[in-house]
């Protein structure tokens, strides 16, 4: 099977111009290597829009209310790209709205008045860097399986940020914009489908990260009732029943190391569609993403608030791009422990007996001097006296010494102290 390329997309000129995967289509190994687009997150959103169709205005200039919408929602929320599905609109065209890249991809022509199929993304300034520094490598491979598009892709490459590091990694990725065929659709448009996935899947270039966002049309379920093999493909969250189409999604997912991230997450309900046949809530609309993302992914979660107007409700996507740097932790207070200086340890206790020591022994010094020395009246001792009275203060409270080394402190303190106390009277003398 021949590899599958990503193409440049074409720039509309008077008229929006369709534009097909060729296989002449080539990446240049002679250019230069691209750089690369570095910021710390970034939110992919997918909806299945349930028809865009342009509008005409009073004046004649088409406008469309839905596209206005989401742009105004990107921008409000800060949301990076848009994958949006059934826009029912036909041709292959970009074009730019209030600064957000518009790539959409649909048929040459519409099989009904109403339309069908057709997909978009939407990027804003941040991911639009992101695929230009990629080359504005598109996958538009056409109608692959009916009369509509169902698959559309393009290629990012971001800057991880890296502190301290003078080369930065690079992180590509695969992005999958897709609306697969609903269960009335005949096997044979399901199984051509399941072939292009496929195909996708086993073409994608290792480095690049794969991630595939849309309308599934398909239950999963949960790896809360399976025997333990889909611990890598399931999360514990969301809806637990599987169809069949849910069965070809899982055997993809093992095959190509892919796994629902919508069902890693808790959150109240993951309803994104209500069947119009049977009126039960289903979640068909996924995120699939490469295994080796890993942590990178921090919440796949629904909106509760629609993008536009819909029967389908918004899968919201937030992927982690830069290094998480770790959170600085202040150093706890430190006291001087002077036990360990002088090779001698202390306890709590100790403290309260030294002071009490060094009274009762200033008192009894000054007792012993008055009656050794008739003539002395002063009720201060000098500084041989304080010395001394320290010295046995300690040697009574002081706990053994845990060294036979007693240190640098130990050795002389009794200088430290003479000089110091000199020092201060002399300062008090003058």
């Amino acid at each position: 099977m021949a590899p599958l390329k990503m193409c440049p997309v074409a720039m509309p000129t008077a008229e929006p111009q369709p534009h097909r995967l060729d296989d002449e289509d080539s990446e240049n190994s002679d250019n230069p290597r691209p750089r690369a687009t570095s910021f710390e997150h970034i939110k992919v959103v997918s909806q299945n829009a349930y028809g865009a169709k342009e509008g005409e205005e009073l004046n004649g200039v088409a406008s469309n209310e839905k596209f206005e919408s989401i742009v105004q929602y990107m921008h409000d929320t800060g949301t990076g790209i848009v994958l949006l599905q059934e826009t029912w609109m036909v041709k292959t065209w970009r074009r730019e709205i209030n600064g957000i890249t518009v790539l959409h991809h649909g048929p040459d022509k519409s099989d009904c008045n109403r339309g069908r199929g057709g997909l978009a993304i939407f990027l804003n300034k941040e991911a639009t860097r992101a695929w230009k520094d990629a080359g504005e490598k598109t996958y538009q491979p056409g109608c692959i399986a009916d009369t509509t598009t169902r698959i559309m892709g393009i290629q990012l490459v971001f800057q991880e940020k890296r502190k301290n590091q003078e080369r930065r990694k690079q992180l590509w990725i695969n992005l999958l914009n897709v609306y697969a065929p609903h269960s009335g659709m005949t096997d044979d448009i399901k199984h051509k489908y399941e072939d292009w996935m496929d195909r996708v899947c086993q073409t994608n270039p290792s480095k690049c990260r794969l991630i595939i966002g849309g309308d599934l049309n398909a239950t999963i379920g949960n790896r809360n009732n399976t025997d333990g093999g889909l611990r890598n493909t399931l999360g514990p969250y969301g809806h637990d029943k599987t169809n069949d189409s849910g069965e070809q999604y899982l055997r993809l997912m093992q095959t190509y190391g892919l796994r629902a991230a919508t069902t890693y997450f808790k959150h109240r309900n993951y309803a994104t569609h209500i069947d119009n046949r049977t009126k039960r809530a289903r979640q068909i609309d996924h995120f699939l993403t490469d295994v080796r993302l890993g942590k990178r992914i921090i919440d796949a979660r629904r909106i509760l608030t629609p993008l536009v107007a819909s029967d389908h409700l918004a899968v919201e996507l937030t992927i982690r791009l830069g290094v998480a740097s770790k959170a600085k932790t202040k150093d706890p207070p430190t006291t001087t422990n002077w036990g360990r200086i002088s090779g001698q340890e202390t306890n709590q206790p100790d403290k309260k007996a030294y002071n009490n020591a060094v009274t009762q022994l200033n008192l009894a010094t000054i007792a012993q001097k008055r009656d050794q020395e008739p003539l002395w009246n002063g009720d201060t001792l000098g500084v041989r006296d304080i010395s001394k009275t320290l010295t046995e203060a300690g040697e009574a409270v002081l706990s053994e010494p845990r060294t036979t080394d007693p240190g640098w402190f130990v050795a002389s303190a009794e200088k430290l102290l003479v000089r110091s106390l000199t020092f201060e009277s002399r300062a008090f003398s003058t």
